[in-house]
């Protein structure tokens, strides 16, 4: 609902391509090769279902993002890192111009802990780290903590 009110003064959509839409758990399945090649996309490593994606369902025009959240307390290394893996993938071979990967729930401590182990993993695992933000909030009132793969900080307090 706030996509299709967010309009400029002249009446205009602000988003400046058409029919693009938030859809959420949309399974996306191994496509066939000649269908990869037709629309000069790679074919992904297996069957995906990530939290939301904002795109023009059925084409590969307006692939703009790709975002995973996790609830969870107490947030492990071995899924932050498969989730940041799959937005990745979304990215290189689906051609998503951003991803997102958003963490609530999470305490100071447990943060901490991601992002210093994070800052070692990505170099070697990564190569779309200008692309992705990690978003944390703990508690309802709280504001969002922002980060960008690429630049995080040697040791986060």
């Amino acid at each position: 609902m706030l996509m299709d009110s967010n309009t400029n003064a002249n009446q205009q959509n602000l988003f400046v391509a058409e029919n693009v839409f938030l859809q959420s758990e949309v399974i996306k399945q191994n496509i066939d090769h000649t269908i990869a090649m037709f629309f000069e996309i790679a074919e992904l490593s297996k069957e995906f279902m990530p939290d939301f994606l904002l795109h023009t369902p059925g084409n590969f025009d307006n692939q703009l993002i790709v975002m995973e959240v996790k609830s969870t307390p107490r947030l492990s290394f071995g899924k932050l890192c498969a989730d940041l893996l799959k937005i990745q993938e979304f990215i290189n071979n689906y051609n998503y111009q951003q991803g997102i990967f958003l963490a609530v729930n999470q305490s100071a401590l447990n943060k901490r802990r991601l992002l210093n182990s994070l800052a070692e993993w990505h170099t070697g695992n990564m190569n779309t780290q200008n692309r992705i933000l990690l978003l944390f909030k703990n508690e309802p009132g709280d504001e969002i903590v922002e980060y960008n793969l690429d630049n995080l900080p040697e040791d986060v307090n």
